[in-house]
């Protein structure tokens, strides 16, 4: 028997159960907190591509880490009683729930915090923003008073060799040479750019005017108000991530300029070519 009525009231003490979202449908707008089980993941554009267990599908010869879908029950087999929860790009999220690669996941009790919004053409969560498992916590609780960690002084070859945030959630500041925002579009709606020094480069996936919150690492759209450019000698701080197997700065804010019109620093071998776009 289905529950008919909203048993929580979307709060930190009271969350919604997966149930609730389903009764709610999408007529609560806000974010909200929900405590469900992860029974699996959507492979594809809807509810109809729901898979429960691995080996986890993939497009384009890549696995699915965008999302993963949840129930009231861990041993719940049926879509039309799951709530799917939107994992954002570049988020600790992303990184620490998608079950691709952290496969464990699977049947665990999550409380997660995001928007109740349609997803996948059914009663789901976006814009998520934190969650808990056990006693691993992924993102910035809104509970807690945000601020300004220390950071540790490295140059680019020294950031390069540090380890995941995921694993050690150590803020970094380096100096450097920005180039690459002739690209325009999303580099600089974001702040999206290589940082150069004499030691090497890196590619600062956003860079957002200020800090935000410990472990943020969506953009905010505010680069285009600091009006850098190429050439740009500058001062941030962030967080030593990857995407795709490339090393990135992600949730970068930025600290000072130090001068314009800079040449870029020849650091050898760039260890890490190329650049993707931020989607936000």
């Amino acid at each position: 028997n289905n529950p008919t009525e909203v048993v929580g009231d979307g709060s930190f003490e009271n969350p919604y159960t997966a149930n609730d979202v389903l009764l709610l449908n999408n007529t609560k707008s806000g974010n909200y907190w929900v405590k469900a089980y992860i029974v699996g993941q959507v492979n594809g554009m809807n509810m109809d591509a729901l898979q429960l267990a691995a080996p986890w599908g993939t497009q384009d010869g890549k696995s699915y880490q965008t999302n993963i879908v949840l129930a009231a029950s861990a041993n719940e087999t049926k879509a039309e009683n799951m709530v799917p929860v939107q994992l954002p790009s570049g988020s600790a999220l992303r990184a620490g729930l998608n079950l691709p690669e952290n496969p464990s996941m699977l049947g665990k009790e999550i409380l997660i915090y995001g928007s109740l919004e349609a997803y996948f053409g059914a009663a789901g969560i976006k814009s998520t923003s934190y969650a808990k498992v056990g006693d691993k916590e992924f993102g910035v609780n809104p509970n807690v008073e945000q601020k300004e960690p220390t950071a540790k002084v490295v140059t680019i070859k020294e950031f390069i060799a540090a380890p995941e945030y995921t694993e050690s959630l150590v803020y970094y500041e380096l100096t450097g040479v920005i180039s690459g925002l002739s690209a325009g579009g999303n580099a600089v709606i974001y702040g999206n750019f290589d940082l150069t020094d004499e030691t090497g480069t890196v590619y600062v996936y956003g860079l957002d005017k200020a800090f935000t919150a410990v472990g943020n690492t969506k953009a905010d759209k505010s680069f285009g108000e600091l009006g850098l450019k190429d050439g740009d000698k500058i001062t941030l701080r962030g967080l030593r991530g990857s995407y795709n197997g490339k090393i990135e700065v992600m949730g970068a804010y930025f600290v000072k300029l130090i001068s314009s019109g800079n040449e870029t620093p020849n650091p050898g071998t760039d260890p890490n070519p190329g650049t993707d776009p931020n989607p936000g």
